[in-house]
């Protein structure tokens, strides 16, 4: 049922299931969170503690000021139609529930490990600490993903991911052009023009001796993302959702 009629992000999911029977497995202010965020998308939510719902008194108004039924009784199973699709939830009491999605809070943790092993500095919330190009405060250790946003969803992820490969191309590319500016078996020598790979065409003069060098930096490193292997990247993507 898991990506079909299960899900932990009612933003992710919640208007596939828009107008359906939904169930929220929670309990706490993440119960009273998902319980309102899903009441707009549906008229019929439940709210299921799996016991006490431990939610504070302006958490259980505002639960009751929308009509969400709460029910404390646990759930012991899930029953589905065999395609994923959920068809109803099985309480502890032998009582069924007939409910078309569930959306549940179970708990996540950060994968934080490479990045406290490689000695990245955190943040108080566990996430990895980076600069606006994702570089963490380890020299050439770059990190993306919900590792360093727990609550982005996929797009936001996965856009972190491309900022750091952008980072990472860029530093290697001049890192290269660096390199081809100033050659060992050029070195107090007059620059003479050269032959851009590939091409018979002859380059001379500042500008044209500046673009061929460009080029040949650039055909130095064949594929810049190939060059990416020499960073130690820290994984992306919390226990839920990835970014990715």
């Amino acid at each position: 049922m898991w990506g079909t009629s299960a899900h932990p992000c009612p933003y992710c999911d919640g208007f596939e299931h828009r107008g359906e029977r939904l169930a929220v497995l929670a309990a706490g202010a993440r119960g009273e969170h998902l319980a309102i965020l899903l009441r707009q998308w549906s008229d019929d939510v439940v709210l299921l503690s799996n016991g006490p719902h431990d939610l504070a008194a302006h958490e259980l108004a505002h639960v009751h000021a929308l009509g969400i039924p709460i029910i404390k009784t646990p759930v012991v199973a899930l029953d589905g139609d065999g395609t994923g699709r959920l068809r109803r939830v099985r309480l502890d009491n032998g009582e069924t529930l007939d409910r078309d999605a569930l959306f549940f809070y179970v708990g996540w943790r950060l994968r934080n490990d490479v990045a406290r092993t490689l000695g990245c500095r955190l943040s108080d919330d566990g996430s990895v600490a980076v600069d606006s190009g994702q570089a963490t405060t380890v020299d050439r250790v770059y990190a993306a993903g919900n590792c360093v946003e727990p609550r982005a969803l996929v797009p936001t992820a996965a856009g972190s991911g491309v900022t750091a490969a952008v980072a990472i191309n860029t530093r290697l590319s001049f890192e290269d052009a660096d390199r081809h500016q100033h050659p060992p078996e050029l070195r107090g020598r007059r620059p003479r023009s050269r032959r851009l790979p590939h091409h018979g065409a002859r380059f001379r003069g500042p500008l044209t001796r500046t673009i061929a060098r460009g080029a040949m930096s650039m055909e130095s490193t064949r594929a810049p993302c190939g060059r990416i292997g020499s960073y130690r990247a820290a994984p992306a993507g919390g226990d839920r959702a990835g970014s990715s």
